[in-house]
């Protein structure tokens, strides 16, 4: 028959329910259990847990009375294996309809092959109620049709939410947009803005009580366009050129008659490259695609070959190479209208970027006057950049444009987005029409390099005054991650 032994071992009190066969893997065991803090009297739905290495957790849960006069209650535990140390932990709850106490505790259990028992008693004390609602944020750029917006997409985690005395049911998001979640037990979600402004996230939190109840978190999310960008093919830094209206033309009337009559256009938004095409730049799209059409002077060892430094503008470049770089990169050469529009940089009416008369403090074109001391093309920044950011948009070297030339465009071209000839894309190459060049070089007069000034030459043509820069156009583009 089975038999009780009782184990009183000095300071430690402990119990084993044995078994018939000393052989057995398993055990009872009861759990003593220590009241001196404890102050509320009632029914308590007290749970035992017992854990280790490499043993499933074993529970035991039972209601005990709780009063004044008692100091010590126990509660018995299946299937304990009888070798080994485990955690235990003592979790009591006295529930009403206005709120539910808690006291825990923790202690080690130890057993040995030989049916001894040591377990010390374990003291509660009450655990504080904590009702938190929290979430972290993590935000990524969006492209839209506004720009690279900043703070678009993200990605919110409520796992620091939590209730220690009923745990969380389930949570929902109201992302600030009129957009929001019904509750679930996700604590991870996603969400994308579209547009800028700022949004109000709230997160609400519900938890297991008798009666449920909720708890709410609210941060502020800013969607910002991003004013420069660095894109990843090419590295270039790239400045957004907002969407608006301007008038193109010479508005002086002493530039060519192919510069008039001035016409108001409008323009979807994009980002241009802060800087000509160099060297480096360049380079790296030969490498990476093996094209062949090397600028020549890159291997010559004179003062020619020195323009071949990384940070020079890229020239001897065609109109063909131009576009065949722009597609490598995942952009494109600018329009007329687009490059006129970015030289001016938000100013109206100007004769140069900067104002309306020449100056050598500002660009590098014919002579070498201080600061201008370049005979041929300067290293790009060199000089001023315009209020969008761009530099040289004003002599150094020719810009090639995407736009055929035709003189006679101002007088019939579109208002939105004009393009003479149309956008290329893929086969370019078979395009005989001469190709616009914009900006002047560091061979003209200041007559060469005003904003409105239209040049031209042959897309095969290559020189040692003509490079070129690129955009990346915003309108109808997708909303992607960023570059």
């Amino acid at each position: 028959m089975k038999t009780i032994i009782t184990l009183f071992i000095i300071g430690l009190t402990g119990v084993l329910l044995s078994c018939d066969d000393d052989t057995e893997e398993i055990t009872s065991v009861e759990i003593p259990i220590l009241l001196k803090n404890v102050t509320a009297e009632g029914t308590y739905s007290v749970s035992v847990t017992i854990t280790g290495t490499g043993m499933k957790p074993i529970s035991a849960e039972q209601d005990l009375i709780i009063q004044a006069d008692r100091d010590t209650v126990h509660i018995t535990v299946d299937d304990v294996p009888r070798d080994g140390e485990w955690d235990v932990r003592i979790d009591m709850r006295l529930s009403s309809k206005d709120e539910t106490v808690v006291y825990q505790g923790h202690g080690q259990l130890l057993l040995s092959g030989h049916g001894l028992v040591n377990v010390s008693p374990i003291t509660v004390n009450s655990t504080e109620h904590q009702y938190v609602a929290n979430f972290e944020l993590t935000s990524d750029v969006r492209l839209t049709e506004e720009g690279y917006l900043k703070n678009a997409h993200i990605a919110v985690d409520a796992s620091q939410s939590k209730d220690t005395i009923y745990g969380i049911s389930a949570v929902k998001w109201d992302w600030g947009d009129g957009e929001q979640t019904e509750y679930s037990q996700e604590l991870t979600a996603k969400h994308t803005y579209i547009k800028t402004g700022e949004y109000l996230v709230t997160l609400t939190v519900k938890n297991n009580a008798p009666v449920p109840e909720s708890m709410v978190y609210q941060r502020v999310v800013t969607v910002a366009v991003e004013q420069e960008i660095r894109f990843e093919t090419d590295g270039a830094v790239m400045h957004l050129i907002p969407a608006g209206d301007f008038e193109m033309g010479d508005h002086f009337g002493d530039g060519q008659s192919d510069e008039r009559p001035v016409h108001t256009v409008y323009l979807d938004a994009f980002y241009m490259d802060e800087t000509e095409v160099t060297n480096a730049m360049y380079r790296a799209f030969v490498e990476a695609t093996g094209y062949s059409n090397i600028p020549f002077h890159w291997n010559k060892a004179d003062d020619l070959g020195r323009l071949g430094k990384p940070h020079f503008p890229v020239i001897y470049v065609t109109w063909y190479d131009a576009m065949a770089y722009a597609q490598w990169a995942g952009k494109r050469l600018p329009t007329e209208a687009e490059w006129e529009y970015a030289a001016r940089g938000g100013r109206v009416g100007g004769r140069y970027p900067w104002g309306n008369e020449a100056s050598h403090a500002q660009a590098n074109y014919s002579g070498e006057i201080e600061p201008d001391i370049w005979y041929w093309p300067a290293p790009v920044k060199r000089f001023p950049s315009n209020d969008f950011g761009l530099y040289d948009m004003a002599g150094n070297v020719w810009e090639w444009c995407m736009d055929e030339y035709d003189k006679d465009f101002y007088s019939t071209s579109p208002r939105n987005n004009p393009v003479a000839g149309g956008l290329i894309d893929n086969d370019f190459r078979t395009l005989p029409a001469h190709r616009v060049w914009r900006g002047g070089a560091w061979d003209g007069g200041p007559t060469s390099i005003t904003v409105s000034n239209r040049s031209k030459s042959a897309p095969n043509s290559r020189f040692l005054k003509t490079g070129f820069r690129c955009v990346f156009p915003l309108n109808s583009q997708p909303s992607e991650e960023v570059r």
